[in-house]
């Protein structure tokens, strides 16, 4: 899914600067992005790819996809752009990481990155994103930290593959090993156009039949992934809806899914503002989260036994489900 209307999510890994990373001498300053703020400003990375008819070229900018960084261990979710704004897919890369000070960076280490691969239920008329990059990241402390990714072949890397990212102390809302809040969430009997409580176009009844409380008392897990298909800013954030459509036929029966839209639709289904702010809804609130999209997946006893944050792909959650059910 591209962008509908205006840009949204909250943005706490923000992108400060392009990082020198021990010294490179590149011009320019190519801006990096995540999922975006709650400003409701454009996000520089929803801008429409230029259409050549050509393969990418090769990497030249990054977009940095995770909601939230925190001490701990990360899934550090990303996307690599051309220099005609074009996203290139399985490129051979490394993630070089930098502790930032006010001096010089220090190296901390080098990271496998991993493309990992969108399934979509239409083939026929998938979107223009085929997967996202990985790589397992551990911060030890809150901070800015510098990011460059190394792409085979392409020898020093361009600046816009240079950047900052900010980790926070903890992440926001429900964590891991937490009762799940029962919220009673609106459902598709509680509406008279879905619409108004999902963004998706056309809407998908199938992730409205329970309230997160009705799915918690069911006696099976359950999946809740707060994300918004039409408002998020990164053309990289849309396509969560799209994974679990194509992941639900196979845990149809065994595991409720549900989806919660981050923030509150009027009756034409368009995002309300608090004046330049995203009004964010009341199961968003309950739950103590500051960025989307976030994906829960509950045991039978209510208990929170995963948390990814940002996209995740159907073979991630595919293994999670796994785990859970057997």
């Amino acid at each position: 899914m591209l962008l509908r209307t205006l840009a949204s999510s909250f943005l706490l890994a923000t992108i400060v600067a392009i990082l020198a990373c021990g010294g490179g001498d590149d011009d320019g300053d190519p801006t990096a992005t995540s999922t975006g703020n709650v400003t409701g400003t454009e996000d520089p990375a929803t801008a429409t790819a230029t259409e050549t008819g050509n393969e990418p070229g090769p990497p030249a900018s990054l977009v940095v996809a995770s909601s939230e960084l925190a001490v701990g261990q990360n899934r550090f979710i990303f996307g690599l752009f051309d220099a005609e704004n074009r996203l290139v897919d399985d490129a051979e890369a490394t993630l070089t990481l930098y502790r930032s000070a006010d001096t010089d960076p220090v190296e901390l280490g080098t990271f496998d990155v991993e493309f990992r691969q969108i399934e979509y239920p239409d083939a026929e008329a998938p979107p223009d994103i085929n997967g996202v990059y990985a790589a397992d990241l551990e911060f030890s402390e809150a901070g800015t930290y510098g990011v460059r990714i190394n792409v085979q072949g392409q020898g020093e890397a361009p600046q816009g593959l240079r950047v900052f990212i900010q980790v926070q102390e903890g992440s926001s809302g429900v964590q891991v090993g937490d009762p799940a809040p029962a919220s009673d969430n609106p459902t598709a009997e509680d509406v008279e156009d879905l619409a108004t409580i999902d963004s998706d176009e056309p809407p998908n009844p199938q992730f409205h039949e329970l309230s997160i409380a009705q799915a918690l008392a069911s006696g099976r897990p359950t999946l809740v992934s707060f994300a918004t298909p039409a408002f998020c800013t990164s053309r990289l954030c849309g396509p969560m809806i799209d994974v679990l459509l194509a992941l639900y036929p196979e845990y149809e029966g065994e595991v409720n899914f549900i989806h919660v839209e981050p923030f509150e639709l009027d009756s034409e289904g368009q995002v309300i503002l608090d004046g330049e702010r995203f009004v964010t809804s009341q199961t968003f609130d309950e739950w103590g989260l500051s960025a989307e999209p976030v994906t829960f997946l509950i045991g039978a006893d209510s208990i929170v036994v995963y948390r990814f944050e940002s996209v995740v792909t159907q073979a991630e959650l595919r293994e999670a489900l796994d785990t859970l059910l057997n």
